[in-house]
């Protein structure tokens, strides 16, 4: 009890030595040529042990001793006023006495004016510290804080302290919404920001990730009055000195379609259609050339573009780069199975060649076991082509006893396509030869014959 009595006599004291000595200590002097320097430095490394322990009352007294005489330290930095501010914002964060805490928070923002007068150099960097200060412990105006985070960013420019964005940008925000300033003066706060942020990062600031943070902070801020302050008429005034001047980054463009549309601008509107037309024209241009680079190294993406623009031929001729290519690469025969399987379909449903698209899908079939694929295009193609086959419709149907056969081993080897070939099969019992067609020909069943045509197989004779 003795003890914090005698602590708040020495931060009365304090106070009684501010109103009446302030004005004869002598301004921005240094301990380098005061009389009692060893005093001075005595009690100044005292001091920083009591900071460094946050032991604030027991502080006050060297501290005290060292700002009455030499306030500017060692003339190479501000640590006796910052000091002095560490001490009085403890005392009001644990003051509950309003006259007492008024009394204090005049003092810290003495205290930073006073350095402002004694390191005029840093001052940008002094009214980024009061202006943190006032948002947090001083209980400051919101229209102050944000006059002296403007002079901070005037001096600084966009090396301004990211310690400014949150107090800036929820002072601006609050402004706002209860009408203490428009929306440009909202909206020249969050771009005064962006352009801080923008540059430290462009620069590598070693402080980056906390600029990136304290940015992230503020943008989460305005999005409650985003829509209120960024209109349509402000993005096209904002874009279009850009765009007249012949703007062709695609990013920029997409950037400025996107914004405008997000704000409200009509979809007709004549600048929009433009900016929205240049950037699509350039897209087109930008990916035809980057799907043409993909495609000079992957042909076979290549050939399935042209399968589906009807270049049958070009999709072949893709194909077969690709086959090449695989290859001499990694000669993965799945991947060349793939390969010659597109290719026999593409051969046989879209370019008529049967007995190539045939001899393809046996490659295909031969490179991956188990794979009933592409025995059922060739069933496929001795169904469709059977037609052709002979003058009369017997021998069609042992073309389609050929392509039921290829159907029954297409899934006797993959179960996976079961289904699908005992529906083919379905589709085709109908045009099996007819029993009396066999009997006027003297031919039994299980008799072996020549498939006419190009299929040329061997099939077993059975009826209806």
């Amino acid at each position: 009890m003795q003890k914090q009595q005698l602590g708040m006599a020495l931060i009365l004291g304090a106070l009684c030595f501010f109103s009446f000595q302030t004005e004869s200590i002598a301004q921005c002097e240094t301990w380098e040529s005061h009389e009692e320097m060893d005093d001075i430095m005595g009690s100044y490394s005292v001091l920083q042990d009591f900071i460094d322990s946050e032991s604030y009352t027991d502080a006050l007294p060297y501290w005290e001793n060292v700002y009455s005489k030499a306030p500017a330290g060692s003339g190479k930095d501000a640590y006796v006023y910052q000091y002095g501010r560490d001490i009085f914002i403890n005392f009001i964060q644990n003051e509950a006495d309003a006259t007492k805490k008024q009394e204090y928070i005049a003092t810290v923002q003495r205290l930073h004016e006073e350095e402002m007068v004694c390191f005029p150099e840093e001052k940008g960097i002094t009214l980024a510290n009061l202006a943190f200060d006032m948002f947090y412990y001083l209980q400051t105006p919101y229209s102050k804080l944000m006059e002296t985070v403007d002079q901070s960013i005037e001096i600084m420019g966009d090396k301004a302290e990211y310690s400014v964005f949150i107090p800036y940008g929820f002072a601006a925000v609050y402004q706002f919404q209860n009408e203490f300033i428009d929306a440009e003066q909202a909206r020249n706060a969050y771009l005064k920001l962006e352009a801080i942020h923008d540059a430290r990062i462009a620069d590598k600031d070693i402080y980056a990730e906390q600029y990136s943070a304290s940015w992230e902070n503020v943008k989460a801020q305005y999005k409650a009055i985003e829509s209120q302050i960024f209109d349509c008429n402000y993005y096209q005034n904002k874009f279009k000195p850009d765009f007249e001047a012949g703007e062709e980054d695609l990013e920029v463009l997409k950037y400025m379609v996107v914004m405008m549309t997000k704000q409200g601008c009509s979809q007709e509107d004549a600048f929009v259609v433009e900016v929205t037309s240049k950037y699509e024209t350039l897209a087109a241009e930008v990916n035809a050339e980057k799907l043409k680079e993909y495609f000079a190294s992957n042909p076979a993406a290549h050939a399935a573009d042209l399968y589906k623009n009807d270049d049958f031929q070009g999709a072949f001729a893709k194909y077969e780069e690709a086959v090449e290519k695989e290859i001499e690469a990694e000669n993965d025969d799945e991947k060349l199975a793939q390969y010659y399987f597109s290719m026999a379909s593409i051969s046989g449903r879209k370019l008529k060649q049967y007995s190539k698209a045939r001899s393809l899908a046996l490659k295909a079939a031969n490179l991956r076991s188990s794979w009933g694929q592409p025995y059922l295009l060739i069933g496929d193609l001795y169904a469709s082509s059977s037609r052709n086959c002979g003058s009369n419709d017997w021998d069609r149907s042992l073309a389609v006893l050929a392509a039921i056969d290829k159907y029954q081993y297409a899934k006797a080897v993959d179960s996976t396509i079961a289904s699908e070939a005992n529906k083919k099969i379905s589709n085709y019992r109908d045009f099996i030869p007819s029993l009396e067609d066999g009997f006027q020909r003297g031919i039994k069943e299980g008799k072996t014959l020549k498939v006419n045509c190009w299929i040329g197989e061997k099939v077993k004779v059975r009826y209806q």
